[in-house]
């Protein structure tokens, strides 16, 4: 069984930081990612649990492009979405689209930004 691991931004400093999720009781305004050397409060709305495993890791919010071309084609075709927890699964949510994909084999993603640092990515190629 794998490890449940987490990833946020540090609010000191804006790096992303990866640990174990921790959330003070009655506390909506703050949470920290816990490593064995230290803890650091990170920004809420940048937390992201990791659903791919070691040699694919990604994370919630985390955009994504995915090969789906056809085996005899010419040109390459790509599927880019923001991975999101769906009906109790992990999904892509398309872009330059309003479809849900299951995530299937992870080496099958290649993770191109994050919602938090990278909104431009999720501007559709029609606006």
């Amino acid at each position: 069984m794998r490890p449940i691991e987490f990833r946020g931004k540090r609010v000191d400093n804006g790096e992303w930081v990866e640990g174990d999720l921790w959330q003070p009781i009655r506390s909506t305004q703050c949470c920290f990612i816990l490593r064995t050397d230290n803890k650091s409060e990170v920004i809420p709305e940048t937390v992201g649990q990791c659903v791919g495993h070691p040699h694919t890791k990604m994370f919630a919010d985390d955009i994504v492009r995915e090969d789906i071309t056809p085996m005899h084609a010419e040109e390459k075709i790509f599927r880019e979405g923001v991975i999101t927890w769906k009906d109790f699964k992990w999904v892509l949510h398309e872009i330059n689209g309003t479809g849900y994909t299951e995530l299937r084999a992870f080496d099958q993603y290649e993770v191109i930004g994050n919602t938090s640092d990278n909104p431009e990515l999720l501007e559709t190629q029609n606006d």
